[in-house]
């Protein structure tokens, strides 16, 4: 298992601490910082990639505004 990953098995909530902080890091820097050695382990890649090109696409939600 690579070095990158040990920490979310440690035990206890390590996995969705580590979930939590992938989400976030994903946001910050985009998931075209993900090494592609990482991508091309993920079951579903394409999946999951499209599934994310799909909720980009949705609009954006402005509170105070009429979403019907």
């Amino acid at each position: 298992m690579p070095w990158e990953c040990r920490w979310n098995n440690l035990g206890g909530d390590s996995d969705t601490t580590g979930a939590v902080a992938g989400g976030l890091a994903g946001v910050c820097y985009g998931y075209r910082s993900i090494p592609d050695g990482w991508l091309q382990q993920l079951a579903r890649f394409g999946d999951i990639l499209g599934l994310a090109e799909r909720f980009a696409a949705l609009p954006v939600f402005e509170p105070g505004t009429d979403s019907t």
